[in-house]
């Protein structure tokens, strides 16, 4: 997420499931339990829903 001009957000995934993000035109998958660094624009939000 980008904030006060910064590049991304690292979130850490919770474990034990994968997480899909909401939004189609992406189509990402990230694993449980990883670390990853999401980037956006100021006018959409991720979001991540279990896969």
């Amino acid at each position: 997420m980008r904030v006060d001009g910064d590049a991304g957000r690292t979130l850490t995934m919770p474990p034990t499931t994968n997480w899909d993000t909401w939004s189609l035109a992406s189509g990402k998958t990230y694993r449980g339990g990883t670390t990853q660094t999401i980037t956006t624009t100021l006018d959409t939000m991720p979001v991540f829903k279990k896969h």
